[in-house]
């Protein structure tokens, strides 16, 4: 069974195709958008079925459906030109995009529901954003010690000496 992308899909991508700002945030505004209409819709994002479809309009959906993921990848492989974006298969970053917006939650109030949403887009940009190197965190030195000891132990490089009472 083939699904095909819902027509709500391609508002979403027009909403981040004219967004300001790097393919990142440009795929942001777009999960928002599309996580907005999934909420508007039910709980479900269902990708619509094309079994049993008449063939002429099965071409049609297949026609959308085809154009909507384009869209997408090119979306994502401006990202990765930009440098905002991992070097990543946009085939497969679309298919992980695709899989999140029909998976199924249960939760029944709209709060609870956003705060999911929320939490899943973050994951997603943080899975096809560009990975930052590490930043290497200084240790401050430790204070000078009188009498050449530190906790009641002598430092090997000072010499020991006796502090008057």
């Amino acid at each position: 069974m083939k699904a095909i992308s819902p027509p709500e899909l391609e508002d979403s991508l027009l909403r981040a195709e004219t967004a300001p700002g790097a393919a990142l945030d440009k795929l942001a505004v777009f999960l928002v958008a599309a996580f907005e209409a999934r909420r508007e819709r039910g709980l479900l994002f269902q990708f619509q079925s094309v079994d049993g479809v008449p063939p002429v309009e099965l071409k049609r959906l297949l026609e959308r459906d085809l154009m909507t993921r384009t869209r997408l990848k090119r979306l994502l492989l401006r990202g990765q030109r930009d440098g905002s974006l991992a070097l990543r298969s946009p085939d497969t970053a679309c298919a992980l995009i695709f899989a999140s917006l029909q998976a199924t939650v249960d939760i029944a109030s709209g709060p609870e529901q956003r705060m999911w949403d929320a939490e899943l887009i973050e994951l997603l940009l943080a899975a096809l954003a560009e990975p930052h190197p590490q930043e290497v965190v200084g240790r401050r030195e430790s204070p000078p010690v009188l009498g050449g000891t530190l906790a009641g132990e002598a430092l090997p490089d000072a010499p020991m000496q006796e502090v008057p009472l």
